[in-house]
């Protein structure tokens, strides 16, 4: 029965893999920024630490928001999922 369990594990982080890998685009201040808000960030840090427009993080944020990948709690922003948490420190 463990064993089955960790297999299902394994393929939903698989399949979150690709999904966050789509969002990115190979853009590494994306993939900065879901790893940031893996343990929550605000928008202060984001827009400080990936150093793109307040227009291109917004839209980015939007889509992650659309897909279900991150949500917005008060101004902190964060992935919730913990499947969607270990895929993307798994990136």
């Amino acid at each position: 029965m463990k064993g089955a369990l960790r297999d299902s594990i394994t393929e939903a982080i698989s399949i979150a893999k690709e999904e966050i890998n789509n969002a990115i685009e190979r853009k590494s201040w994306r993939k900065k920024a879901l790893k940031l808000m893996v343990y929550g960030a605000n928008w202060s840090l984001l827009e400080r630490e990936t150093k793109v427009s307040s227009e291109t993080l917004s839209s980015f944020l939007d889509k992650l928001e659309r897909l279900h990948i991150v949500e917005k709690k008060e101004k902190v922003y964060i992935v919730t999922d913990p499947v969607y948490r270990k895929a993307i420190l798994n990136l």
